[in-house]
């Protein structure tokens, strides 16, 4: 299972970063997986800024700057490119950024993208699963 490519939603590592009750305890885990690169995570560039500005906001510039610098420590990051943007703009319903998200997962070659928002996704092209289900159900270790 080293080789397995995970797409990480940006309200995951928002999970670990605001000690969410409900959802810290797997997406910390899948975080740890990531770190210890057990798996090869991919998060989206657009990702980044939106970490800084919340991260930013609710504690402080310092704290924001390193969780930002613990991310790009420990996924890869998928870049933004014209062609990501253009597939995401053909899908008319729902949010830009989650398309944005979807499209980069797809070009990353990632087997599943997590997040606690799936019914914000298209449901072809790409498994989706919560970090609750995908340890329970694909993980497993």
């Amino acid at each position: 299972m080293d080789n397995m490519k995970i797409f990480v939603d940006t309200n995951v590592l928002l999970d670990v970063l605001l000690k969410r009750e409900a959802h810290y305890h797997p997406s910390s885990q899948v975080w740890s997986l990531a770190r210890n690169r057990v798996l090869e995570a991919h998060i989206s560039a657009v990702s980044l800024p939106n970490l800084y500005y919340i991260v930013s906001r609710l504690k402080n510039t310092e704290t924001g700057g390193k969780f930002v610098d613990a991310v790009l420590e420990d996924f890869n990051i998928v870049p933004l490119t014209a062609e990501v943007i253009h597939q995401a703009r053909t899908l008319r319903r729902g949010d830009l950024e989650d398309h944005i998200q979807y499209f980069s997962a797809i070009h990353a070659g990632c087997e599943y993208l997590l997040t606690r928002n799936k019914k914000d996704f298209p449901k072809t092209g790409i498994q989706l699963k919560t970090p609750k289900e995908f340890l329970k159900t694909v993980w497993r270790g």
